[in-house]
């Protein structure tokens, strides 16, 4: 029964946190004042305002590291929703 848990649990987070981040990057896509006040506030985005500046950092981020993350969020969610559907095959 745990193993069978697990089988069903990784994927559903893979699926759920792939889900997350796609909307999450859309939002930014579609709503620049949203990407902006994430490139402000975030520690993560620090470095890159550091070095480039915010309107820099802001367009860098739209035009590459945005649409990139759109994919591999959206790639975390095919694999994620690809195993569950071989593991509830298997179960079937």
């Amino acid at each position: 029964m745990q193993v069978l848990l697990t089988a069903l649990l990784l994927p559903t987070i893979l699926m759920l946190a792939g889900l997350y981040f796609a909307v999450r990057n859309f939002r930014f896509l579609k709503n620049p004042h949203a990407l902006h006040e994430y490139m402000r506030k975030s520690p993560s985005a620090h470095r890159w305002v550091e070095k480039y500046g915010i309107d820099a950092a802001t367009k860098m981020a739209k035009d590459s590291f945005v649409p990139f993350g759109i994919v591999l969020s959206s790639l975390a969610f095919l694999f994620g929703a690809w195993n569950l559907v071989r593991v509830l095959i298997s179960l079937w």
